[in-house]
């Protein structure tokens, strides 16, 4: 049986890889991409003098509309919070769920010594039983976004960075999941041969980004039963090497697990009292932003944890630039509370009102599931 304090002790050092891999400062853009390629890995601690200077991050360098291949490293790392051998688990799961990077350099006297990634993180279910036999129902993010078949590359393209994730689900026309796309499927079929333009086009070679999901697509679908457990997911997810798994129910998708979902299963067997808030998505980090934000959630989760202890929310910001979109934003939510999780999305023009509405759906929510619970109580006291 899983032991909350014996999970707490754990430390970087136990969890960390020691094998890591860096890259100098004056290095380029285009040197970084090839070593993380090559090593396969999202981030890469950037060095001078042997001593970390910031952490390059492929998810944010690809947010960058301006970035040339000659560019200096520096130019686009970031700091990183700062994790070191002796810190313990719930520290290191904070950084990473709060900072949403895939791993996190652990240092002394500034020196990189390892990294610890979400994987690290997953390996610890493994060693506890309760934790390998949730039910992956309370793990898993409910009404999850989908690529259809149909639908073409660059929209798969835009959903993953969107949604900060390096794969997506395939469902077909009558919505049954047929299968899935990686970042690296659609990078390399937009680095095969290109076709010479016509004389109509602008000079140079195009890319066909207007090919049909279903031609990239792998099977077959990396998926649980509904009634399966987290150990059923993390075993298909690691035999297929993709991040995240689909719940079906009769071939339809119900839900879905990622890397996060199974960090925060982690999370969930910590002690703690107060809620991690994570906001992502925001192209422009303006602190007045986050800072009216943060207000406004704390307003709403002080109303909620009166009713339920909440664990953890998070807040997806999708801002739509489209003329033809109905709404300007569209805000994902996913809401942990100790043995249940819930999701939700809202749309609209002012980001401030979507958000207000995100956070009372989920005041509602909680208020029926503590209402339920309360009623189940009851039927069983007077059985």
């Amino acid at each position: 049986m899983a032991n909350n304090v014996e999970i707490e002790k754990l430390t970087a050092e136990e969890i960390m890889n020691k094998t890591h891999f860096t890259i100098k400062e004056g290095a380029t853009v285009s040197e970084a991409l090839a070593k993380m390629k090559k090593h396969d890995v999202h981030e890469l601690p950037v060095i001078k003098d042997k001593k970390m200077v910031g952490l390059l991050s492929y998810a944010r360098m690809t947010k960058h509309r301006k970035m040339m291949m000659t560019s200096q490293v520096e130019h686009f790392m970031v700091k990183p919070p700062k994790v070191v051998a002796n810190d313990k688990l719930p520290k290191i799961i904070e950084a990473l769920l709060t900072h949403d990077f895939r791993s996190l350099p652990v240092t002394s006297n500034r020196q990189v010594i390892g990294m610890i990634s979400r994987t690290n993180i997953i390996k610890i279910i493994k060693q506890y039983k309760i934790l390998m036999a949730q039910d992956v129902q309370t793990v898993m993010t409910r009404d999850p976004v989908f690529i259809k078949e149909s639908e073409n590359v660059s929209k798969a393209i835009h959903h993953m960075m969107a949604l900060e994730e390096s794969s997506i689900p395939v469902v077909d026309k009558k919505g049954k999941v047929s299968g899935y796309v990686t970042i690296k499927d659609l990078t390399d079929h937009l680095k095969a041969p290109r076709r010479k333009a016509s004389k109509y086009d602008k000079k140079g070679e195009k890319v066909n980004i207007n090919v049909r999901v279903d031609s990239v697509k792998n099977v077959p679908p990396v998926t649980v039963t509904e009634d399966g457990t987290v150990g059923d997911a993390i075993k298909v997810m690691k035999h297929k090497g993709v991040p995240c798994c689909v719940v079906d129910s009769a071939n339809k998708p119900v839900g879905l697990i990622t890397e996060l979902d199974l960090i925060d299963l982690v999370r969930r067997h910590l002690e703690r009292d107060d809620t991690i808030v994570e906001i992502t998505g925001l192209e422009q980090h303006d602190p007045y932003t986050y800072n009216e934000m943060y207000e406004l959630i704390n307003r709403h989760l002080k109303r909620i944890n009166k009713v339920q202890r909440c664990q953890m929310l998070s807040v997806h910001v999708i801002h739509h630039h489209h003329e033809r979109d109905l709404s300007k934003y569209t805000l994902h939510g996913r809401l942990s509370l100790p043995k249940h999780t819930f999701s939700t999305q809202m749309y609209d023009w002012d980001l401030m009102s979507a958000l207000d509405h995100l956070m009372e759906n989920f005041e509602t929510q909680v208020r029926k599931y503590h209402g339920k619970k309360m009623d189940s109580r009851k039927k069983g006291r007077r059985r």
